[in-house]
């Protein structure tokens, strides 16, 4: 018997994808933040 691996993958997309905007969000508003600290 072989497992699919295909519908894991889409429910972690799912799951995970939820976290990963909010981290990925906070990580840009930072970049922004460091880099305005440098021009002024």
């Amino acid at each position: 018997m072989l497992l699919n691996p295909v519908p894991i993958h889409e429910i972690a997309d799912r799951w995970i994808g939820k976290f990963e905007r909010g981290r990925l969000r906070a990580l840009a508003e930072l970049k922004k933040k460091l880099e305005g600290e440098t021009d002024g």
